[in-house]
């Protein structure tokens, strides 16, 4: 029951923001950059040195790689910030995760 109302939550949210309201910045781009590149694929290497392999290795990366959750949004509006820079932050995440996502695999397949 959680997850269909925190979504609800969330398509509100981004139904009643303007795009000219959605912005990047540059702590947005760098948490973009760490969230979907960087943290996967440290998790990656961390996790093959520790002789992880195979099906647990594969989830762990795909769990790390995956975009920002809708919770920071909703611990946003919770807390009565602004939540612009937050719902810029999961959705352009959500759409960058389609090219690193593959990215992230590609590149660790090559450390295997």
């Amino acid at each position: 029951m959680n997850t269909p109302v925190s979504m609800l939550v969330i398509g509100n949210s981004l139904a009643n923001i303007a795009l000219k309201n959605f912005k990047i910045n540059r702590s947005i781009l760098m948490s973009l950059f760490l969230r979907n590149l960087i943290y996967p694929l440290v998790t990656a290497l961390v996790m093959q040195s520790l002789g992880l392999t195979g099906n647990p290795l594969s989830t762990m990366i795909l769990m790390m790689a995956c975009p920002v959750g809708g919770m920071v949004v909703l611990f946003t509006l919770q807390s009565r910030g602004k939540q612009e820079p937050a719902l810029a932050l999961m959705g352009t995440s959500t759409l960058l995760s389609l090219f690193t996502i593959p990215a992230v695999f590609l590149i660790s397949n090559l450390f295997t």
